[in-house]
């Protein structure tokens, strides 16, 4: 970006002695506890450490370096040749050196403030890599920085250099916050003539950049009021932009990982906010640009109002080399992915396509659109809510889109799908399937119950795996599923069934966007397990005596059972007898009768029935037996026969005292007492 370069003055030369390559600490004037100067502040400490700087170098930053402090803020309007007016002013321009490193030892550990977007000041940034004749970057390394409040954070320049300046660098692990944009970038000149870039890349082969955050307003106001376009005051941001080269400069460029977040909802005038800007139109290159994230996150941000292309495409595909777009992620933005328009026309037919696979345009307004002459070939893409899917400019052969999701079954346009132009080749579609381990299931017994998208409507597997992410929402009756919820992974989620005690048929549903599909399945509720016990608490009792009996009944599972029978059939010594029952669990029983019990109950699985029978012990009998039994109806096998009856043996305590052993000769004996066995 810079074409000058500087002469130190003596003093700054004794400061920045040459060095063997090694690891430089710069801490902040906060962290250190030092008063600024204007020689010694949180600008002249970065900025003394990377002059000095040789190939190899590591320089690690520590704490936050304020840059709107006074001291700092001269210092930095200087740039970093401390002399007005030289041409790398609000930069601090970093000497061409191989191997270097700028880093903290982890995000957040050092942090560099900046004013904002300064009104008559262009792209005023941070480190400025400018690549003059004869000079290089290689293998240059930025990671671990939070850089907020800057036009132009990272900047890689080509500046007449080496088409190989910047082999080998990577940019990693940043979080860039970037200032709204003043407008001026097109039309009348206020001082500020270019939009904010949060990374500009340049020149080299084998480059990554990874992972790095990077947060936009998204609420720049532009000024459209003129009606003369040319006197149009434009607001913009880039995420990421490169110089351009064309041929394979760029061969092995990775980006990768990235999130962009657009914070607030667009102004009313619009600013211009493109996402990943790669504008190498290098067409004999392989490129990546692969798993990146363009979030539009305000309530209020409309798809239709803003101005955002997500993935601005330059760059084509040869016989030979592949540009891939993979993986990405963009919600809300007017254009998802799209070819480079404008700048006097683009024409980009003497390509091959660019391949774009496996990506989610979710809340767009155009997910996806071919144009300036160039083509795609889009497989396993997820679209759902846009407003248009694939739009196409140019020829029908120039969108190649079959085996795509649409968000639902019946195809693009149709239904709930997304649509497209009408010169897109988008058959055959990605379609939904459901499909259980078992179609009949035991009650209270489970299957597995999953989702897929790995047909097309063609009634083939697809060729390749929509991305992972979409969520599932399954829903059951006739029984219950879990997880309710799931997202898609290698193009499959499952739940599992548990059926329940109603013998019938049984429902499992999913949802995936505007999708849903399910299935019947056969509960069989034929088994089950009845249980009853029954006491009234006594040992012995005197003939005449009120015995007050509970019989507790339930069914264990699995099945539910409509019909059992639940009887006491009581014995001549048990007279007067009157019962009541209380349901729970939603079991049914008669309320309330005399005499014995012969009653026909419902019993869900877990319900139970507590009867109260009271009878008067009338007979002087040695003991009383009484039986209670729950019996399954027609249809239904009981699983354990051991507990569908119970007895209830009540001694005559007028026999008793013939209990006690006393009378036997046993004096092992003596120690029973009356009343006990």
């Amino acid at each position: 970006m810079k074409t000058m370069r500087w002469l130190f003055s003596m003093q700054l030369l004794m400061m920045i002695a040459a060095s063997a390559a090694g690891q430089t600490i710069v801490q902040s004037v906060a962290e250190t506890g030092d008063t600024p100067t204007a020689v010694d502040n949180d600008f002249t400490r970065i900025n003394d450490a990377v002059q000095s700087a040789v190939d190899g170098d590591t320089i690690e930053l520590q704490g936050t370096f304020d840059w709107t402090e006074t001291e700092a803020a001269a210092s930095w309007a200087l740039g970093s040749d401390g002399v007005a007016a030289t041409g790398d002013e609000f930069f601090l321009t970093v000497p061409a050196h191989d191997d270097l490193t700028i880093t903290a030892a982890s995000l957040g550990a050092a942090v560099i403030q900046g004013p904002g977007d300064l009104p008559d000041v262009d792209l005023e940034g941070v480190f400025d890599f400018t690549a003059l004749p004869g000079e290089s970057y290689n293998n240059l390394t930025v990671s671990n920085l939070t850089i907020l409040g800057f036009d132009l954070p990272i900047g890689m320049f080509h500046g007449g250099g080496p088409s190989t300046a910047f082999n080998g660098t990577t940019i990693t692990h940043n979080f860039l916050g970037m200032p709204a944009d003043l407008s001026g970038n097109f039309g009348l000149d206020l001082g500020e003539p270019f939009q904010n870039i949060g990374i500009h890349y340049a020149f080299g082969s084998d480059q990554t950049i990874s992972d790095n955050v990077i947060e936009i307003p998204g609420d720049g106001l532009s000024d459209r009021s003129d009606l003369d376009p040319a006197n149009h005051e434009i607001a913009a941001t880039v995420a990421m932009q490169s110089n351009t080269s064309g041929g394979s400069v760029y061969e092995g460029l990775l980006i990768d990982g990235n999130e962009i977040r657009i914070l607030q909802a667009q102004s009313a005038d619009p600013e211009v906010i493109y996402g990943i800007w790669e504008n190498g139109h290098a067409h004999s290159a392989n490129i990546t640009v692969s798993n990146n994230r363009f979030l539009n996150l305000a309530a209020g941000n409309d798809p239709t109002l803003n101005i955002q292309n997500a993935f601005r495409v330059t760059s084509h595909s040869s016989l030979a080399t592949t540009t891939t777009y993979s993986g990405n992620e963009v919600r809300g933005a007017h254009l998802g992915l799209a070819q480079l328009t404008g700048f006097g026309g683009q024409d980009f037919s003497a390509h091959e396509p660019i391949q774009v696979t496996g990506n989610t345009f979710a809340d767009n307004d155009t997910a996806v659109l071919v144009r300036s002459l160039g083509k795609d070939v889009l497989r396993c893409n997820r679209f759902y809510g846009n407003n248009l899917a694939i739009g196409n400019e140019g020829a029908p052969e120039d969108a190649d889109a079959v085996e795509n999701w649409f968000g639902c079954n019946a195809g693009p346009g149709l239904g709930s799908c997304d649509g497209i132009d009408a010169n897109v080749g988008a058959a055959p579609w990605l379609t939904l399937g459901i499909s259980a381990g078992s179609p009949t299931v035991k009650a209270g017994e489970s299957t597995v119950v999953a989702v897929d998208l790995l047909r097309h409507s063609g009634g083939g597997f697809a060729a390749c795996i929509v991305p992972d992410g979409a969520a599932v929402d399954f829903s059951a009756t006739g029984g219950g599923v879990a997880p309710a919820s799931s997202t898609l992974a290698a193009g499959i989620a499952a739940t599992t069934f548990t059926a329940g005690g109603a013998d019938g048929i049984a429902t499992v549903a999913a949802l995936v966007d505007g999708e849903i599909q399910g299935l019947f399945l056969d509960v069989d509720a034929t088994e089950t397990d009845l249980a009853i016990t029954k006491s009234d608490g006594l040992y012995d009792a005197l003939p005449g005596t009120v015995l007050d009996y509970v019989l507790e009944v339930a069914n264990l599972g699995p099945s539910n059972v409509a019909g059992a029978t639940v009887q006491d059939l009581l014995p001549p010594e048990l007279t007067g007898c009157t019962w009541t029952c209380t349901p729970a669990g939603g079991g049914t029983c008669t309320a309330a009768g005399a005499g014995g019990v012969d009653d026909s109950v419902d019993l869900p699985v877990g319900a139970a029935l507590v009867y109260e029978l009271s009878c008067t012990f009338t007979a002087p009998a040695d003991q009383v037996f009484n039986t209670a039994t729950v019996t399954v109806p027609g249809g239904i096998t009981e699983l354990a026969p051991g507990d569908n009856s119970d007895l209830d043996l009540t001694y005559s305590s007028l026999i008793t005292i013939f209990h006690d052993g006393f009378e036997s000769g046993d004096t092992a004996a003596w120690s029973s007492t009356t009343g006990g066995p």
